[in-house]
């Protein structure tokens, strides 16, 4: 099992990645081009997704080691 640090760099990592690249797609984008969402929103809406689903399967772990 993953120790409590370990999620945490983890987690930090992802919103490191999040940052960087909700940042990515914003001076790219003008004009005409702006028909949609930008490829650093997009992964910024993934990663986030993926950090969620890391937060229930680590708060699940916790409960199931803990016999709740």
């Amino acid at each position: 099992m993953a120790s409590p640090t370990a999620a945490a760099n983890a987690y930090s990592s992802l919103a490191r990645m999040m940052e960087a690249a909700g940042n990515a797609g914003k001076s790219s984008q003008t004009g005409a081009d702006a028909t949609g969402p930008s490829f650093g929103a997009l992964l910024k809406d993934t990663l986030s997704s993926v950090m969620d689903a890391g937060r229930k399967s680590d708060a699940q772990t916790v409960q199931m080691a803990t016999g709740k």
